[in-house]
């Protein structure tokens, strides 16, 4: 039986809910503080997540980083029927990889026995209210029984009743779906990773983590187009692929169902409203172009494990003073990321010709000079971790 008293509580243990957890039952001295309220824990996704190096990083020092996995050491970045290519190589920032290639699944696999391991508090709901905050806590209703916290941090991952936007905050469908696969090659390159730019929209194609010679292909597109995709067999759809990707791998034969999902754009102005703080998909979600979103959730969790560890050992006195510091220190990161991913969605779908001789010259300029390219390429292994 759980009590109703707490200085944290988290909603949502998915990837981003679930790190965050087990990163303060590492820090805190008092675990009894801290509750999980999670859906039941399944194990059925089949989606395949892209982590930089940074985030690679993240995971390995709390253990919890999938033993199965493909490592990225090559990027090929290109525009279809442009001159200019962009390649990013490991050795450019004199690290072992790019980045990782796992699956969904076993992220969260990781995750949760690692969190039943922590004991940390947890309640199994699918349904949370958030009544009200004073000055005091923030009242969460669940299962008919209030539950008071000092601190709420929402990270999705579960169905809160309540007014999600507000009038500051950015809700923007992309007219995009992204359509998700499996795929094989004639010409199998390990350790490659591609992103090819074109009129239909970009197509990114990464490594299996579980077949050498297989790829996931994350391929953005309009509604109507994606539609059609979906409706062609694995032979024609094949085909097209290959019109669309091109001969770099030889010959791609799909393998695999393929899904479709809307793409949209939302994100909290404010992260910080009063005693509850979003992070993960709660604060932002982006469009998977540069594969942003969840190694900024873990920035996220990075970050605020670090500036509220001494309030919740009792250090500080006050929480706020912490949750200031945490919300300015996260401002450039997502500003930046969150500019940079919205820019790139767009800005390869101009048709006109000074847009695309323009973007042609700045293909073969940042291949030329690598000045050019390193800061984009160093914040997307990186992140921004000033």
């Amino acid at each position: 039986m759980y009590q109703n008293k707490y200085s944290v509580v988290i909603l949502g243990a998915g990837p981003i809910g679930s790190l965050f957890a087990i990163m303060l039952s590492k820090k805190c001295k008092k675990l009894e503080k801290i509750l999980l309220i999670s859906k039941k824990f399944t194990y059925d996704d089949k989606r395949i997540l892209a982590l930089n190096y940074g985030s690679v990083q993240t995971l390995n020092q709390f253990n919890v980083f999938p033993n199965i996995h493909s490592h990225i050491k090559n990027v090929h970045i290109s525009y279809k029927n442009h001159l200019g290519r962009v390649l990013i190589n490991n050795t450019d920032f004199q690290i072992p990889f790019l980045g990782s290639v796992i699956s969904y699944k076993d992220l969260c696999n990781s995750l949760h026995k690692s969190l039943l391991n922590s004991k940390i508090n947890i309640i199994y709901e699918d349904n949370v209210s958030i009544i009200e905050q004073n000055e005091k806590h923030v009242i969460i209703n669940v299962n008919n029984k209030n539950i008071y916290s000092e601190l709420l941090i929402k990270a999705n991952g579960i169905n809160v009743n309540e007014n999600c936007i507000s009038i500051n905050d950015i809700c923007r469908e992309y007219n995009q779906y992204a359509l998700i696969t499996e795929i094989k090659s004639s010409y199998n390159k390990r350790y490659w990773a591609w992103e090819r730019f074109t009129q239909l929209g970009p197509i990114a194609i990464l490594p299996h983590p579980y077949k050498n010679g297989h790829f996931s292909v994350i391929l953005c597109t309009s509604k109507n187009y994606s539609a059609y995709l979906l409706n062609l067999n694995k032979y024609d759809f094949s085909t097209t692929l290959n019109e669309i990707f091109g001969s770099r791998l030889g010959r791609l034969e799909v393998i695999d169902d393929k899904h479709i999902f809307p793409l949209y754009l939302k994100i909290k102005k404010n992260i910080i409203d009063g005693r509850i703080i979003s992070i993960g998909n709660a604060a932002q979600t982006l469009h998977p172009i540069a594969g942003q979103g969840l190694n900024l959730g873990i920035r996220d969790v990075v970050y605020l494990v670090k500036y509220i560890t001494p309030w919740l050992n009792e250090q500080e006195e006050f929480y706020n003073m912490a949750l200031n510091i945490f919300n300015e220190k996260r401002k450039c990161d997502r500003n930046l990321t969150i500019k940079t991913t919205d820019i790139l969605s767009k800005i390869f779908l101009n048709t006109d010709n000074f847009s695309q001789i323009s973007l042609s010259f700045g293909m073969i300029m940042m291949s030329m000079i690598t000045p050019i390219s390193y800061p984009l390429s160093n914040h997307m292994v990186y992140g921004f971790r000033k």
